[in-house]
């Protein structure tokens, strides 16, 4: 009910949720996704709900470890997806402040502020 009523204050702007993580925290990301959008869905509600994962969609299945070293990806990650909509809450996941993907994105998200 909440969701409904942030999305009806929105007045026609496009406004998304955007999860990320890396490895698992990515997989979290991705699954929290993936059930809210399905819940949005039956209340007949359209999606907002996105996620990234360090290392794109192929991590979801096999451990990408590279990128979940970089934190400018992690920021270009970031501003892509931000690009499609006129405004979005970020939620980084992360096990111990220590994931420089999610960090790169946390610092692009406070200088957009």
């Amino acid at each position: 009910e909440r969701l409904r009523c942030w999305r009806n204050k929105s007045k026609g702007a496009k406004n998304a949720f955007v999860f990320s993580g890396c490895g698992t925290s990515g997989r979290v990301a991705w699954l929290c996704c993936r059930a809210f959008n399905q819940m949005l869905e039956e209340l007949n509600m359209s999606p907002c709900f996105r996620y990234l994962i360090a290392g794109g969609d192929e991590a979801l299945i096999a451990s990408k470890e590279l990128p979940e070293d970089d934190p400018l990806q992690g920021a270009k990650d970031l501003k892509q997806i931000a690009s499609e909509f006129d405004s979005i809450l970020f939620f980084g996941i992360t096990c111990g402040l220590s994931a420089p993907y999610v960090a790169g994105q946390i610092d692009y998200a406070l200088s957009q502020a």
